[in-house]
């Protein structure tokens, strides 16, 4: 049995609000989701890797700069 999960679990644990993610899947999927509805392997998926490109970087240099000031 496959393990159902949630879109506001997924929301929660990728730290971004229902909204982001019901907009990201209506765009890409032209249906709109509740916040309880379980997500297919494809949306998941969909929604992981919009995420991870959105928010990418092109150099951690800043961050690891930023985490030596601290130490």
């Amino acid at each position: 049995m496959a393990t159902k999960y949630k879109l506001n679990e997924l929301a929660k644990d990728l730290k971004l609000g229902n909204a982001e993610v019901v907009k990201c899947l209506e765009e890409a999927f032209g249906e709109t989701k509740k916040t309880v509805s379980a997500l297919s392997d494809a949306e998941i998926n969909y929604v992981m890797e919009y995420f991870s490109q959105k928010n990418s970087v092109t150099s951690f240099n800043d961050y690891f700069n930023l985490s030596l000031i601290h130490i």
